[in-house]
C-alpha cells in the first residue's frame, strides 16, 4: 500500500521535470526552436508548443503584433507567460481590425494561465481579454490607448469564467470611442466581467477612461477590493444583475476634472459606486446580497446609488444588499440616491457622510420602504 504514494510523487515530479522554458524576442523568427539563443518572433508561436508548466518569455522590445493564445495549464502545473528579467514588453495591436488579426490586444482562452507584467496599448477593442477560461491570474500589466476597454473577462454563456485574478494593473486612457462623450447607446467598461464566478479585482488603478471604471455584470460571489479608481467616465464602480459580491476598502473620486464628466456641457462628475439591474428586459440573476462596505467615496455626483433600466420588464430592485462603513465626502447631489422600487431587506449603516449642503444627504426616493438607514454619521465640510 506504500508504494502508490510514492509511484504518484514520482510520477508527479517527473512531469514538473519536463516543465519547458521558450523564448520570444523581436529579432526572433518563428522558424528558431524558441531558445534563448534562438527566439521566436512572434508570443503566437509558442502556443503550437507550448504545455502545462512551462514559462514564455519574451525579451524586451515592440511587438506590432495581436496575441491569441488557448492553450491550458493545470492546477498543479500552470503556464506563464512574462517578460525576461526585468526588461520591458510594449504589444502595440494598433492596425484594422481582420479575420486574422482581431482586434483585441490579448486574448486568451486558455485555463490556469498567468499572464504577469506586459505593457499592451492601442488595441481597436479591448486591450486584454480572458474567454471562458477559469484559474487565470491576470498581474501587474499596463493598459492603455485601447479603442475598447482595458481588460475584460467572461463568456456568453454562464459557468465558463470563474476563479480569475485580475491584480495590481494599472489601466488608463481606455475606450477612447467615447472620448467625445456623445453616445446614446451605451459605451465600454474599462474593467469588466460579464457572466463570471469567484471574480477577485484587488490592487488596480483604473483612471482618466472614457468608460465605467470597474463593472461587474451578471456576474456572482466576486470581490473588487483595494482599487484606486478615479476620473472615469460615468461611474467608477458598477454592479449590475450581480449575486453575492463584496466592494470592500476601494478609493473611488473624481478631481473634478471635466473631460470625464457625462457630457461636455455637463454640471455633475460620474457616480461613485453603484448598483443596478440593466440590460433591457433580462430578469435573470436580480441584484441582491452585494455589500458595498469599507470604501472611501469623493467628489462624485452620487456616493453610494442603485438605478433600474427603465426597459428592465424583471428584475428592478435590490434584495438584501448592504452598505456600510463607507465614508463619502463631496458629493455634488447626493451622497445617497437609490431609484425607488420594491427594495427588500436593504441596509445603510455605519456610514459617514461629510456633506456640502445638509440637503444632500439622501434623495427622497432613497428613503422608500425596504431600506433601512442606521447608525450613520453627518459631518459638516471641513475648511479648505
Amino acid at each position: 500500500m506504500l508504494r502508490i504514494p510514492f509511484l504518484l510523487f514520482t510520477l508527479l515530479a517527473a512531469l514538473d521535470a519536463r516543465a519547458a522554458s521558450w523564448y520570444v524576442a523581436p529579432n526572433g523568427s518563428d522558424r528558431n526552436p524558441g531558445t534563448l539563443a534562438a527566439p521566436f518572433a512572434t508570443i503566437n508561436q509558442t502556443d503550437h508548443v507550448v504545455r502545462p508548466g512551462d514559462t514564455v518569455y519574451v525579451r524586451g522590445g515592440a511587438y506590432y503584433q495581436r496575441v491569441s493564445l488557448w492553450r491550458s495549464g493545470t492546477a498543479r502545473a500552470r503556464i506563464t507567460y512574462r517578460p525576461y528579467g526585468s526588461e520591458r514588453v510594449i504589444l502595440d495591436a494598433s492596425g484594422p481590425i481582420n479575420s486574422r488579426q482581431p482586434g483585441n490586444g490579448v486574448t486568451l482562452g486558455g485555463s490556469y494561465v498567468d499572464w504577469i507584467g506586459f505593457e499592451i496599448r492601442n488595441a481597436p477593442n479591448i486591450g486584454l481579454v480572458g474567454w471562458g477560461a477559469h484559474d487565470q491570474r491576470l498581474l501587474n500589466n499596463i493598459i492603455h490607448g485601447c479603442i475598447g476597454g482595458g481588460i475584460w473577462v467572461g463568456h456568453d454563456r454562464f459557468g465558463l469564467t470563474h476563479h480569475i485574478l485580475i491584480s495590481g494593473n494599472q489601466v488608463y486612457n481606455n475606450v477612447l470611442e467615447n472620448k467625445a462623450r456623445r453616445w446614446t447607446s451605451g459605451w465600454g467598461q474599462t474593467i469588466g466581467v460579464g457572466r463570471g464566478n469567484f471574480i477577485t479585482i484587488t490592487n488596480n488603478k483604473v483612471y482618466r477612461n472614457y468608460g465605467e471604471g470597474i463593472v461587474l455584470s451578471r456576474t456572482d460571489n466576486s470581490r473588487v477590493a483595494h482599487n484606486e479608481v478615479f476620473d472615469n467616465y460615468s461611474v467608477q464602480i458598477y454592479l449590475s444583475h450581480a449575486q453575492n459580491c463584496v466592494v470592500d476598502g476601494n478609493l473611488a473620486y473624481t478631481t473634478l476634472n471635466r473631460s470625464f464628466y457625462r457630457t461636455p456641457a455637463s454640471n455633475d462628475p460620474p457616480h461613485g459606486i453603484v448598483l443596478a439591474n440593466e440590460y433591457n428586459g433580462i430578469s435573470t440573476n436580480p441584484t441582491r446580497g452585494n455589500q458595498v462596505i469599507n470604501n472611501v467615496i469623493r467628489n462624485t455626483e452620487w456616493g453610494l446609488g442603485f438605478w433600474k433600466d427603465p426597459a428592465e420588464k424583471g428584475a428592478r430592485s435590490m434584495i438584501d444588499c448592504r452598505f456600510a462603513n463607507n465614508t463619502v465626502t463631496g458629493a455634488t447631489r447626493y451622497a445617497v440616491h437609490f431609484d425607488a422600487d420594491a427594495h427588500k431587506g436593504v441596509v445603510v449603516e455605519n456610514n459617514t457622510f461629510v456633506l456640502r449642503s445638509p440637503a444632500m444627504l439622501a434623495s427622497a426616493t432613497s428613503r422608500t420602504s425596504g431600506i433601512t438607514f442606521r447608525n450613520n454619521t453627518l459631518k459638516p465640510p471641513t475648511a479648505s
